[in-house]
């Protein structure tokens, strides 16, 4: 049985550099996979380095948390876009709001919020978000700002059970950590009875948020105070809980927390070849999806499917759905035509390179676009189709009729489609 940490630190300073035998010893437990929330511009390049040592295992993902909001720089938004567009599989978070923290100034939180859950949007992102005793306001922000369509994640939902409808209608899944097993949760406890099943996930939080002592079978201690930390291992006592809570058996809760996590997070790509980290696009039946292309490479949005692609073609394995645009017509002719490239030139290039850092390299050294073009090309991609163009609007919905998934209202542009029709989204 497989276990799916949807929120943790890994990098936190706490673990004192215990990061390998965590992992080890998580692994051993069951845990197949863990978000890894970055919280301010010191900690993501921790979260990177644990994303590049254990590429199977860690989702990094990036983000300023609401404590530590006022400890930004002036070039923070800059940052996390490089560390999004540097790191394979990257999501954001933990973000938010925060009306709990004794002496915490309100002071940009809302505007920072924002800015990070917009930059999710456009790339449709997973987001993961921290919110405390602030739960109407963040419910107004999100009816009124753009959301990420693959949903996000309400990190350690503690909120009001009669919000979790209005919430989940909006794309919310919702966090349950072990923490929410102390006798004191029977609030919290309460409210997840209402999340629909496909919208529950599990974490830890770890190393915070700490079990109840008899359900701590990893039990750990900060080195340098002497308190208790959570360990990333007590996941699948928190699973055998919620089982418990909503009368079901754990196969059954761990199956549905698995699908729900892979939706939201994606699947795992990245595998460690001993040399250079590779990323792997997603395989069904027989058709080896290239990654989606909301993901970025040098600041363009599109270009790593288009490596895929390639690469699949160089392989011989490009399925035939894919071959009639390949290269020449669609997406990937309008990159190399911003580009100021040929096709045969570029599949030279892809050609010649084996890791998609090789392939970024060259691109951002030969390919000398501005940033409001590379702004432009990507938001012609990631928005085509919800212009108001009648015939464009037409053939989308006839491309999700003719994929059974007419019905699906979320899909507002070609991306969309995509991302669900190879079973992403």
């Amino acid at each position: 049985m497989k276990f799916y940490d949807a929120h943790n630190h890994l990098q936190d300073d706490r673990f004192a550099g215990r990061q390998a035998e965590l992992v080890a010893a998580s692994r051993a437990a069951g845990v197949a996979r863990m978000v890894v929330n970055g919280s301010c511009e010191e900690d993501w390049p921790q979260v990177s380095g644990l994303a590049r040592e254990f590429p199977d295992l860690v989702v990094p993902s990036f983000g300023y948390h609401p404590w530590f909001v006022g400890e930004r720089t002036p070039r923070w938004r800059e940052a996390l876009v490089e560390f999004l567009d540097r790191t394979p599989g990257a999501v954001v978070g933990e973000i938010g709001l925060d009306r709990w923290k004794p002496g915490l100034s309100c002071d940009g939180q809302e505007e920072v919020f924002l800015a990070q859950l917009r930059l999710a949007a456009e790339r449709n992102l997973a987001a993961s978000i921290h919110c405390l005793q602030t739960w109407g306001r963040l419910l107004e922000l999100l009816r009124t700002t753009p959301r990420p369509a693959r949903g996000f994640l309400l990190h350690s939902y503690g909120g009001p059970a009669e919000m979790v409808p209005p919430l989940a209608k909006l794309g919310a899944h919702f966090g349950f950590p072990g923490y929410f097993m102390h006798d004191r949760k029977a609030r919290q406890r309460e409210a997840f009875k209402l999340v629909p099943a496909d919208r529950l996930l599990i974490e830890t939080d770890a190393p915070d948020q700490l079990l109840p002592d008899a359900a701590n079978l990893h039990p750990l201690t900060d080195a340098r105070t002497g308190r208790a930390l959570n360990h990333p291992a007590n996941l699948p006592d928190v699973y055998q809980f919620m089982a418990d809570l909503r009368g079901e058996p754990l196969t059954t809760l761990a199956a549905q927390v698995e699908e729900s996590f892979r939706r939201l997070f994606g699947a795992a790509r990245a595998v460690d070849t001993g040399g250079p980290t590779l990323t792997i696009p997603l395989m069904s039946n027989d058709i080896i999806y290239p990654r989606s292309a909301r993901e970025t490479m040098a600041g363009w949005a599109y270009l790593p499917r288009f490596v895929d692609k390639i690469r699949l073609h160089l392989a011989g394995k490009l399925h035939t759905d894919y071959q009639e645009n390949f290269a020449h017509k669609g997406f990937d002719a309008k990159w190399l035509q911003t580009a100021g490239l040929t096709a045969e030139q570029f599949i030279a290039v892809v050609k010649d390179t084996v890791t998609d850092a090789q392939v970024c390299d060259w691109v951002a050294k030969n390919v000398k676009k501005s940033a409001e073009e590379k702004a432009a090309f990507n938001q012609a991609v990631l928005n085509y189709g919800r212009e108001n163009d009648p015939a464009v609007k037409a053939r989308l919905q006839m491309r999700k009729e003719q994929s059974g998934l007419g019905h699906r209202d979320d899909l507002q542009c070609f991306v969309d489609y995509i991302d669900a029709d190879e079973k992403r989204i």
